[in-house]
């Protein structure tokens, strides 16, 4: 609980983000991990941080609003000598965030329903602490893979879940974004289908006048042929020079 920079490589960024039955929010609004999850020292039950240290990115840590992670229901609030002020909140799902060190006690009561993002208490330095920040963890009733156990229940590394709003958000946007380019991409292929199917008839079509024009003009001038052969003396001959002039008579 101790305000120490960590300066080992952050295990979370070699793990995949959790997926939880609640979307759970940061609880600052901007905020620095001072001290992760991972974290190693024998001041700790079990050995292990098993929390998050968090102070402000921007502005002024000290009385900065705490947020509650997700919906829930207050399950105890006061003050203990490692904790300082601290606030607890049991969610659906067998869920429970912890906040430490809070500035003062806090303004909510156990029993209280609080919201997704409502401020439940403000940072400080209360306890255990050598400097305004939120100590914050995140627990589950049930046993979850990879995560630290202590006193029958299981610490899960917050950063794996926090944030969830936001990835839904990018997520939805995505598919969003891939509905647009498939339904782009389904009228693209039907107005090829459509252009093709368009373009055999017309060519079918352009076909078949063709040789229906060819046809009657090849007839006419048959005919107009017989009728100079007709009018000719008896024996008389219709060579094929007659017939394309007669045709284009016929054209003319």
């Amino acid at each position: 609980m101790l305000l120490r920079q960590n300066h080992h490589p952050h295990p979370r960024q070699k793990k995949k983000r959790k997926r939880s039955n609640l979307q759970f929010i940061w609880p600052l609004d901007d905020y620095i991990i001072t001290r992760d999850f991972y974290y190693k020292a024998s001041l700790y039950v079990g050995g292990q941080h098993a929390a998050l240290d968090l102070i402000r990115k921007t502005g002024s840590t000290q009385a900065a609003p705490i947020r509650a992670v997700a919906s829930g229901t207050v399950a105890g609030v006061g003050w203990d000598m490692y904790s300082g002020f601290f606030v607890a909140v049991d969610h659906a799902g067998g869920w429970r965030s912890i906040y430490r060190h809070l500035y003062r006690q806090t303004p909510v009561v156990v029993g209280q329903q609080v919201s997704r993002g409502q401020i439940i208490g403000n940072v400080g330095n209360t306890g255990w602490s050598q400097g305004d920040h939120l100590h914050f963890d995140l627990w589950s009733m049930a046993p979850i893979e990879g995560a630290f156990e202590k006193n029958g229940i299981w610490a899960v590394d917050p950063a794996l879940y926090l944030g969830q709003e936001e990835d839904e958000m990018e997520e939805d946007q995505m598919q969003e974004i891939r509905e647009l380019v498939a339904g782009l991409a389904a009228q693209l292929t039907a107005v090829r289908i459509h252009q093709s199917a368009s373009d055999e008839a017309r060519d079918t079509h352009v076909s078949r006048e063709a040789k229906s024009v060819k046809d009657f003009v090849q007839k006419a001038g048959e005919a107009r042929a017989k009728e100079i052969k007709d009018a000719m003396p008896s024996g008389g001959s219709v060579s094929k020079e007659t017939i394309k002039q007669a045709i284009k008579e016929l054209v003319n």
